[in-house]
């Protein structure tokens, strides 16, 4: 069982985890001259001798760890009921996250060609699907749960807009703007998890 303060402070790291992703997306476009944010993907940044990975792997790290400790807060932050699934799926979103980096995306970006890069591209699909599972269940579980019943709709608000990005996203990772629309979708993700964060936090500062 956590303290209040304990909850909190895992709230706080999970209102981290998307600052410290979006610090790793800028900081890598930053630091590769030439790399497109508009046109190649994220994953890019990271792909098989993509330079300064020393630097963007352990802010990629901290975004998943902090999302898995923002699941724990989660569940023992919501009062009455424990929002077991929507919390399970949500830590394994961020451990599926931490499982990408054995299989970094083939460079330059494009279709898979090797085992690693086939891999990476399976992953990240798990991801996207866990990730929108947890909004759904979120919505589901914390819908009667009067302290967290406009957390539950904007998780419902969330899935369809989600889903659509993410099908953008999917379908235009061939085209010229492949680098927007993967991270359009991705913010939306980036979006949930923030607002969560900042609904345990305020809630343990009203406990």
């Amino acid at each position: 069982m956590l303290t209040f303060n304990q909850i909190r402070a895992l709230g706080i790291l999970g209102a981290i985890a998307p600052v410290a992703y979006i610090i790793a997306v800028v900081l890598g476009g930053f630091l590769w001259p030439g790399y497109s944010h508009y046109s190649e993907t994220v994953s890019t940044l990271t792909s098989a001798g993509a330079p300064n990975q020393e630097i963007l792997v352990p802010l990629f790290t901290i975004y998943n760890i902090f999302v898995i400790l923002l699941a724990l807060g989660l569940y023992y932050g919501v009062e009455d009921k424990k929002p077991l699934w929507s919390s399970t799926l949500l830590a394994v979103a961020g451990i599926g996250g931490l499982a990408l980096f054995p299989f970094p995306q083939d460079y330059p970006q494009g279709p898979p060609v090797t085992f690693t890069g086939t891999m990476h591209v399976a992953v990240a699909g798990i991801i996207a699907i866990v990730s929108l599972a947890a909004m759904v269940a979120f919505g589901l579980q914390l819908r009667r749960n009067p302290r967290w019943t406009s957390y539950a709709r904007f998780s419902v608000i969330m899935l369809p807009i989600a889903i659509v990005l993410g099908a953008f996203g999917a379908i235009s990772i061939t085209t010229p703007y492949a680098g927007l629309a993967e991270r359009l979708s991705i913010g939306s993700i980036l979006f949930w998890v923030e607002i969560l964060s900042i609904g345990l936090i305020t809630r343990q500062s009203k406990r």
